[in-house]
């Protein structure tokens, strides 16, 4: 079941530079067309409040404008060019129209 409710979710702002390419064999799902070098930016979100277990929005998350792709495990992610480590801001807006954002340096 997706969630939509912020009050439900806890968020873990993620900003990983110069991941591996494909042909490392990382097993993540969604991973086949990432390129050597490049950031990735976005979030996890996890249940509140010291609870265990993952969230999947019901909703979208972008990074300055381009929307994240969902990786799973709550984890969604936007791709960015190896030169560019600038703050991103990160915004999730949920199916009932509440959003928040926040930023996140490399």
């Amino acid at each position: 079941k997706k969630e939509a409710d912020f009050n439900n979710i806890a968020a873990i702002g993620m900003y990983q530079t110069n991941v591996y390419a494909a042909d490392v064999g990382i097993t993540t799902l969604g991973t086949e067309d990432w390129e050597e070098g490049e950031n990735l930016v976005g979030v996890q979100l996890v249940k509140p409040g010291g609870a265990i277990g993952v969230i999947a929005l019901d909703g979208t998350v972008s990074v300055n404008g381009v929307e994240a792709k969902s990786y799973g495990g709550g984890a969604y992610y936007a791709r960015f060019d190896a030169d560019d480590t600038s703050t991103k801001t990160v915004t999730l807006t949920s199916s009932n129209g509440e959003s928040t954002e926040f930023e996140i340096s490399s």
